[in-house]
């Protein structure tokens, strides 16, 4: 079958995925992607591996160093053949890159000397050269930051969550424009559904942490409840 029309068909079978603040549930589970992406050809296959795994903060390689790190994304940012995948994948890191800065400079730490040390972002010289500025000199490209560093300053994790996957995901929605049945069409679907899962799991940790919070507030006002002996 050609590759045109295995990605019709590929395509044809993902369901819509919504916005992931208001799904309830996955619409297809990451085993029954997986079983689609079979269509893909190798070499795209491979690509969105390797893109999905720069990305996906659970598959980062444990114990390596920021250096190491940013090497690996600039290296990934730099070869992905696709145009729209690498330009998905640029914005992602950037974002990153840029969340890296504010809580290196939260912490009353200045600009690291070796860039790579915030990871890959294409204005990373600017970043450091107007360090002590709040929006890192990008205040026209990047405006958001000043909401980031404000959710960051309060520590209220799950507002600046919400609104990094929020712009990755517009961000993603508009890259998505006039790819239909293309490799470019697949690999943004599916880091559409990375940031649909991201959240998810997110939101499910961050209630279970809130109920937690309430149990021990309860248990600290009113003491343990006694289970009675049965006759």
């Amino acid at each position: 079958m050609p590759a045109a029309t295995r990605y019709v068909d590929l395509i044809s079978s993902l369901p819509h995925l919504g916005t992931p603040f208001t799904a309830r549930e996955r619409p297809i589970t990451r085993r029954q992607l997986d079983r689609r992406l079979r269509l893909l050809e190798p070499g795209d296959a491979a690509t969105l591996q390797e893109a999905e795994g720069v990305l996906r903060w659970a598959v980062l390689q444990g114990g390596a160093d920021d250096r190491t790190q940013g090497a690996r994304a600039r290296r990934v940012a730099e070869t992905i053949a696709d145009s729209t995948l690498r330009e998905a994948v640029r914005r992602r890191l950037e974002s990153r890159a840029l969340v890296a800065a504010l809580r290196r400079r939260r912490d009353g730490l200045g600009p690291p000397d070796d860039p790579a040390m915030l990871g890959y972002h294409r204005a990373a010289d600017r970043i450091r050269r107007h360090w002590d500025d709040p929006a890192f000199g990008l205040r026209h490209s990047a405006a958001w930051v000043l909401d980031a560093d404000e959710h960051l300053q309060a520590g209220d994790s799950l507002a600046l969550e919400k609104l990094l996957l929020t712009r990755a995901w517009r961000d993603l929605d508009a890259l998505a424009q006039g790819h239909w049945f293309d490799f470019a069409a697949v690999a943004l679907y599916v880091l559409r559904w990375d940031l649909m899962d991201r959240w998810m799991r997110y939101d499910g940790e961050a209630a279970a942490q809130r109920f937690e919070a309430l149990v021990d507030r309860a248990l600290a006002a009113h003491g343990p409840v006694l289970q009675t002996e049965e006759a």
